[in-house]
């Protein structure tokens, strides 16, 4: 596949979204879906959703890069949240910071 984007055959998006699509860890999944099957994820979601808040503005916001949170929904980078961010995190979105420490379930 990369060597038909390198030959021109694919465009970028084309390429990415082949790529996404062979890699989703829910079957069903589109890019941009967040895996809501950890509870952890499911909230963070939730409560940005219900804030108004876009991942960039909540990621800046807690003293991360842009991706934090998009990396951490959808992609599973970090498993859990870091220790420093925790707590930044659980602030900003109105829930308790336990509730933002619970282990991630096994991606299937």
């Amino acid at each position: 596949m990369l060597e038909l984007f390198r030959a021109g055959v694919l465009t970028e998006d084309q390429t990415i979204e082949i790529i996404m699509s062979n890699t989703a860890s829910n079957p069903g999944m589109k890019r941009g879906d967040v895996d809501t099957r950890d509870p952890v994820r499911a909230l963070v979601a939730k409560q940005l959703d219900a804030k108004g808040l876009t991942m960039k503005e909540a990621s800046l916001a807690i003293g991360r890069n842009e991706t934090y949170l998009q990396q951490f929904l959808m992609r599973w980078t970090p498993l859990t949240l870091n220790e420093k961010v925790r707590p930044k995190l659980a602030e900003l979105l109105g829930v308790a910071e336990d509730q933002l420490r619970e282990q991630p379930r096994d991606r299937v």
